[in-house]
């Protein structure tokens, strides 16, 4: 939990929201103060604030970060590139479309490769 925690705390950062970037802190360090077995001053205020917060968690389903949602959207987009550059080489029609999303292919490599690595350091 503390790992996505940490994720959601850059991408706050990153969109210039500071306030909620250090809401999520202080929900990091509490957490990280229950596991001591340490209640600090203000630990029912904090704690109170994340369980208004943190939505239900639905059994076996899996939440993602936006970082993590942006990343699968580009993947497929690759993908989608990948089948369109295999459609060229064997002689197929290609629509305009096709083609413009042909030119996207490095923005898109270079966003997958910027948020892998915004991931790697959480």
């Amino acid at each position: 939990r503390i790992g996505t925690m940490r994720v959601e705390m850059a991408e706050a950062k990153a969109r210039g929201d500071h306030r909620k970037a250090q809401e999520i802190r202080e929900q990091i360090w509490v957490l990280n103060d229950q596991a001591a077995g340490q209640m600090g001053e203000g630990f029912e205020r904090v704690v109170a604030k994340m369980d208004s917060t943190v939505p239900e968690k639905t059994p076996g389903k899996v939440e993602l970060t936006d970082s993590e949602k942006r990343l699968r959207a580009l993947n497929k987009k690759l993908q989608q590139i990948e089948k369109i550059k295999t459609a060229v080489k064997e002689g197929q029609n290609v629509e305009s479309g096709q083609l413009q999303r042909l030119e996207t292919e490095t923005e898109v490599r270079d966003e997958i490769t910027e948020i892998e690595k915004l991931l790697s350091t959480l």
